[in-house]
């Protein structure tokens, strides 16, 4: 037999350093807002990017009108003075305003615009003013700001609107001030009828 005792294992020394602090339990209140921080960044980063609606005009009335281009104004829904439709911009509704030239005028919307026309013109067919509450609880949006967004970013159709019970056709007043050229021309000979781009905005702003 082996009369060699076992060695007994030296101990550890210490590790140097200082202990680790131990965690810190978040609240049920930092949580939640955590999580509310991870949500508007995920929303912030899945929304599309804004793309303009046009907004037309009339601007002459009825009288020498020729048949087919008060049709193509009717069905556009613009059958009087002053009346302005927001439309999608697509080949089909642009075809259709230049066809109308020559009594409409009509340009890109954004959605600044575009919450402005519904919140001072946009009109249910009840009669009653389009509203925030009735956007909350037809539409499914906090405000006619985020509805307007909604609109501009191609995440709710126009058509969606109509089928709610708002009105495709806003009602505005003359400019005030009155317009400062000639409605017999083409806005880009100094007229105000045609294609305007973003200046629709200043026309908008000085009918509602």
């Amino acid at each position: 037999m082996s009369t060699k005792k076992k060695r007994k294992p030296k101990p550890r020394a210490p590790r140097k350093g200082r202990a680790k602090p131990a965690r810190k339990r978040k609240t049920v209140e930092e949580k939640a807002k955590e999580a509310v921080i991870e949500k508007r960044e995920e929303k912030i980063s899945v929304e599309p990017p804004e793309k303009p609606l046009l907004l037309a005009v009339r601007i002459l009335g009825p009288f020498g009108a020729p048949t087919h281009i008060e049709r193509s104004l009717r069905s556009l829904k613009l059958n009087r003075r002053f009346r302005a439709v927001l439309l999608n911009n697509n080949e089909s509704a642009i075809g259709a305003l230049r066809e109308t030239k020559d009594y409409v005028t009509w340009g890109e919307v954004g959605s600044h615009d575009v919450a402005a026309l519904l919140k001072k013109r946009g009109e249910l067919s009840s009669g009653m003013p389009l509203s925030d509450k009735f956007v909350k609880e037809n539409l499914g949006h906090g405000s006619l700001e985020e509805l307007a967004k909604a609109l501009t970013r191609g995440q709710v159709e126009l058509k969606i609107l109509h089928q709610k019970g708002v009105q495709p056709v806003f009602k505005l007043h003359p400019p005030s001030g009155g317009f400062g050229a000639s409605v017999k021309r083409p806005f880009r000979s100094q007229g105000e009828l045609g294609y305007r781009g973003t200046e629709i905005s200043h026309l908008l702003e000085r009918m509602m």
